[in-house]
């Protein structure tokens, strides 16, 4: 994939972002109060990483620091943000993965549903799927208004993933599955 460079709004001339997630000052002259003009030479900017485990960087333009979403700069610069959608998802579910392509818009609604329907540890990468150790098999449930159905359990993950997506689409009150947000 190529890298892409583009302006960030409200920094133009100052920062660029790219498709790949990255974030970088650029070359230029800037007044310090000691020092007098001093030049800045273009290099890649830092991230810190948030509470919530996506990353952050600070842009500071005429002496005002402002901390931004690296995944919010680069969606609203690569991607098409439709009226209806509001928040930013990562695809893989890494938040430090902020390439264009990993990223989507979604509303707070599919938000709310892939946080009702994670696993409940970390021991499948599908939703609604997890495995129980004490009868060495995978579970699978799913909630739907605020009801949690159990669909069983299972020898393997696929199997419990399986019916996981079955009962999803007999319940399905959205217009993407959660499987096509991952893909």
């Amino acid at each position: 994939m190529e890298e892409i460079w583009k302006d960030i709004k409200e920094y133009e001339g100052v920062y660029q972002v790219s498709n790949t997630g990255k974030i970088k000052s650029l070359e230029r002259e800037v007044y310090h109060p000691r020092n007098g003009t001093i030049n800045l030479k273009e290099k890649l900017k830092k991230f810190t990483k948030h509470k919530d485990g996506r990353l952050q960087v600070t842009l500071s333009f005429e002496g005002v620091k402002r901390m931004k979403m690296v995944s919010n700069l680069v969606a609203e610069h690569f991607k098409d943000k439709n009226n209806i959608r509001e928040c930013i998802i990562h695809l893989d579910g890494d938040k430090s993965n902020n390439n264009a392509s990993n990223l989507k818009y979604v509303t707070r609604r599919d938000v709310a549903f892939i946080r009702e329907n994670k696993s409940e540890s970390k021991t499948s990468k599908k939703y609604g799927v997890w495995f129980e150790k004490s009868k060495n098999r995978f579970r699978a449930s799913i909630t739907f208004n605020g009801k949690q159905k159990t669909l069983g359990t299972f020898k393997t993950e696929k199997e419990a993933e399986e019916a996981y997506q079955k009962e999803y689409i007999l319940n399905n009150s959205f217009r993407e599955t959660i499987y096509q947000l991952r893909d």
